[in-house]
């Protein structure tokens, strides 16, 4: 059997205590290793041989490689759309600039090229969603009912859902990137204590995705139709003013909150510390945030423990 292999990239030999020795070595007929393969195959050692995969045609054909191309694809794409493409630093858009940074690929251990090809393509799709949701784009910034902060955070929300279609659509699996694996419980406490707030999430990323596929088809993309209603403006910047002063006030330490009382309907709407939640057992020390409390009329004081 080993009279026809030509290349080596690499093997495992296993000894009695299951210890893998990496060889690399280029088989000939005449070789000394092919006396050696037999002796330890006679001996019950097990042996892996991977074909040579330095060749060119097998290299273009391997998961990892089409899953390259298919993000290199998108990205020169985007370029064509007038973006600037910087290798410089992480995968990245800077709205600022206008400009997609995408990192070089890196060389990675034998074995982890398709782990590596999945980070690196999530990352470009990722970036890819950012370029979507810009101010004269999809303009997903300008929800009315999120402060500045907590739109950086739905954003994010949205990139990685649309990143995990795009791989899902490709047969592969999505990562998280590190740096968001934070905002988890964040996202689930949202989504759980605003319902609706799941239509906006769905909405947008089949936004994206369809921008997405037409950015990489080399189509015309009709932004303020997808943006149907939503304003590329925000039209009433008094009450985001009054929003984002209003924010500063509530306080875990000193116990603050702000109630914004309706005197029509006699009822009030109270902002409460980051991190409050109506559910049971799940209340910040010190402050009643149950249910109750949160909808109680505006004639009655904020309780407190």
């Amino acid at each position: 059997m080993f009279l026809n292999v030509k290349y080596v990239k690499f093997s495992y030999f296993w000894d009695v205590q299951e210890s893998p020795i990496p060889l690399f070595y280029r088989l000939t007929r005449n070789s000394l290793i092919i006396n050696k393969l037999y002796i330890l195959r006679f001996e019950g050692t097990k042996i892996a041989i991977c074909d040579d995969l330095e060749d060119a045609d097998l290299r273009r054909h391997t998961p990892e490689a089409e899953l390259y191309a298919a993000s290199d694809k998108l990205v020169e794409a985007i370029r064509l759309t007038g973006v600037d493409i910087d290798s410089n630093g992480v995968t990245r858009y800077d709205a600022g600039k206008n400009t997609l940074y995408v990192a070089d690929r890196t060389q990675t251990k034998p074995g982890q090229e398709m782990t590596l090809a999945i980070d690196r393509a999530c990352d470009v799709y990722r970036a890819a969603v950012a370029y979507t949701g810009t101010e004269d784009r999809l303009n997903r910034g300008q929800h009315e009912r999120m402060l500045p902060e907590d739109r950086d955070k739905y954003d994010r929300l949205v990139q990685e859902l649309t990143a995990g279609v795009m791989m899902t659509r490709q047969g592969l699996p999505a990562t998280i990137s590190e740096k968001n694996r934070e905002l988890v419980p964040y996202w689930e406490r949202e989504l759980k204590e605003d319902p609706k707030l799941l239509d906006s999430v769905e909405r947008d990323v089949n936004n994206a995705v369809q921008v997405l596929d037409k950015v990489a088809a080399g189509q015309q993309v009709d932004y303020a139709a997808m943006r149907g209603e939503r304003p590329a403006v925000m039209t009433r910047p008094r009450m985001y003013t009054i929003a984002s002063e209003l924010a500063t006030i509530p306080s875990t330490e000193h116990k603050q909150a702000v109630i914004v009382k309706d005197e029509k309907a006699k009822a009030a709407s109270v902002i409460l510390p980051s991190g409050a939640s109506s559910e049971m057992n799940n209340e910040i020390p010190g402050i009643r945030t149950s249910a109750s409390t949160c909808r109680q009329s505006w004639q009655e004081p904020a309780r407190w423990r």
